[in-house]
């Protein structure tokens, strides 16, 4: 079969045929959901394969096959990101070993339970808050990558609108409620398997597709010819010794920061350790994460596809390479290109199976997010009274499994209402795939500093005043990221609003508010300070790239604690 042909009506039955496959699979392997241990840890039951499959199939979003080629389409794009995936193998391997059994010693629904039942209730909630906030914006951004691929394939001639994305963005989101509506965490468990499969097929298919479309073009060897040219441009360009911490992509990036990253990504939020939390033992779970790290292998490939995308239509100089219209779409919005070839250049089986394995990389992301959302209102809702569940009483049961599904249904909305917002503000400029990675990082420290005081009996602090010291930490990622005047006086303004606060809502320690302000003038002196670094003629601002942002915002998490919150009991 040949390659080449079009996106065409024909390719929307094999994406059709998929959706209502795994739709059915899922409500068959689902089950029946009759306690809310159920819905939520799948009756903790489930294999360690299965979760495996479910956890890469959650991290390897629609962001990475279609957002890691767009990466390398960029003049200074190349293979240095995969350095970031060392960190995430590493991280795995301590969460496995050193996580998950403090997990499993105790019946607990999420890991912030966990730090309530060694903090104190106040912590547990601001990290489920934090957790809430990560999760909207972070996953928001992979709603939207995946509605451009929609909107791209939807459009079958002239250039897709900025109107017809925010309905794609609601078709994706309306399918994704619909699994996790039907089962909970088992269906989304089993769906990510078959997820996972389509996705990897699809990574590989794309990969194939493109050289032997460079190969047709060009007569010459395709994999040859594609690496010289790579090569020969710099593409293939892995390793970054910089010290620069404004760099993204550098080895100590990849063995420190992503690291760090990686145990709040894996070991803290709750859209991953929900899956460990269904396995049947610790033993299972440790199994389940470290043998995730496979999903680097399917990295490195869109990485490759990346590369040959590139390749052919920046380097091939054949005649019509790109069309026209191709180029327009690209040049509109660089995240669309993987779309923009599918439509024009792969024929209708091959581009409906690649566009299925994008739906379900993304569907798999956000239908894991709907669930950890809706299980986290759930336990917030229980804890201040508002929901009273009795375990075992089957109309207690059935009732809060009721209110989970309404969850699954207002946080669906929320996060499309999300993608809906970050397309009306990036208007089709920038890369997606990084704005994904660092919207997480501003809330991400946070949970991971107070995980790690509730771990170390040493830095454990009483709960009271760990909401300014979350705040804190935000605040410092947000000083070094932003430095246009506007941003100073937002810093100024919410320190202020702090510092009063502090004075109010903490009057048994006096020293409070001037610890708030300690930090605020440190934060502010961070926002203004300039210095020549090396390479850079003139002053420059501190700046973190956003592989640091869940380390500093740790840091500042303990740190801040330390000051601001009183020391646990000796007895405790």
């Amino acid at each position: 079969m040949s390659f080449t042909g079009h996106f065409s009506p024909a390719s929307w039955v094999i994406i059709i045929g998929y959706m209502i496959f795994t739709t059915w699979l899922g409500g068959k392997l689902a089950g029946k959901q009759a306690t809310i241990r159920d819905f939520f840890l799948g009756g903790r039951k489930l294999p360690w394969y299965a979760i495996c499959g479910s956890i890469i199939a959650t991290e390897l979003s629609a962001m990475t096959l279609v957002g890691v080629p767009a990466f390398l389409w960029a003049e200074t794009g190349d293979m240095t990101y995969a350095i970031l995936g060392v960190g995430t193998i590493l991280a795995r391997i301590i969460v496995g070993f050193v996580f998950v059994p403090r997990y499993y010693d105790e019946e607990i629904y999420s890991p912030y339970e966990y730090i309530g039942n060694r903090l104190g209730e106040r912590a547990r909630r601001v990290t489920s808050l934090l957790f809430m906030a990560g999760g909207m914006m972070g996953q928001g951004a992979r709603v939207l990558m995946t509605a451009v691929v929609l909107n791209v394939v939807l459009s079958m001639s002239g250039t897709p609108s900025d109107a017809s994305i925010h309905m794609s963005i609601w078709i994706v989101g309306a399918v994704a409620i619909l699994w996790t509506y039907m089962g909970g965490i088992r269906t989304v468990i089993w769906t990510d398997v078959i997820q996972f499969v389509i996705f990897s097929l699809s990574a590989a298919l794309t990969l194939v597709v493109v050289v032997g479309q460079f190969q047709t073009a060009t007569g010459e060897s395709g994999v040859g010819t594609i690496l010289k040219l790579a090569y020969d441009a710099g593409k293939l360009h892995w390793l970054d010794l910089s010290l620069d911490p404004r760099k993204e992509f550098t080895l100590l990036t990849g063995l420190v920061a992503s690291t760090l990253g990686g145990l709040a990504a894996y070991g803290t939020d709750q859209m991953m350790v929900q899956r460990m939390f269904c396995c049947k033992g610790p033993r299972e779970a440790r199994r389940a994460i470290i043998w995730s790290s496979v999903s680097q292998v399917l990295m490195l490939i869109c990485l490759f596809v990346g590369v040959a995308l590139w390749a052919f239509y920046k380097k091939s100089g054949l005649p019509g390479v790109p069309l026209p219209q191709e180029l327009a779409q690209i040049n509109k919005d660089e995240n669309s290109l993987l779309p923009v070839f599918i439509k024009y250049r792969v024929n209708w089986v091959f581009g409906g199976i690649m566009v299925a394995g994008i739906f379900a990389a993304a569907i798999s992301t956000l239908e894991s997010i709907l669930a950890a959302l809706a299980q986290q209102t759930l336990e917030m809702l229980q804890r201040i009274g508002r929901i009273t569940l009795t375990h075992g009483d089957d109309r207690s049961e059935a009732a809060a499994i009721g209110l989970s599904r309404l969850f699954v249904v207002f946080w669906g909305v929320v996060l499309c209402g999300m993608a809906s917002m970050f397309q009306i503000v990036i208007s089709g400029g920038g890369l997606l795939i990084v704005l994904a990675l660092s919207v997480v990082g501003y809330t991400a420290g946070g949970i991971l500093g107070t995980f790690l005081m509730a771990l170390i009996p040493k830095l454990r602090r009483q709960a009271a005043g760990m909401e300014w010291s979350a705040l804190l930490s935000i605040l410092t990622i947000f000083a070094l990221r932003w430095h246009e005047p506007w941003a100073l006086w937002a810093i100024v303004a919410i320190g202020m609003i702090m510092m009063l606060t502090a004075a109010w809502l903490l009057p048994r320690k006096a020293s409070a508010p001037l610890t708030v302000c300690a930090f605020m003038l440190f934060i502010i002196f961070l926002n203004q300070f300039k210095a020549v670094l090396p390479g850079s003629p003139e002053p420059v601002n501190l700046t973190l790239s956003f592989p640091w942002f869940a380390p500093m915002g740790a840091l500042v998490m303990i740190v801040a604690s330390q000051f601001i919150c009183a020391p646990v009991p000796k007895e405790s």
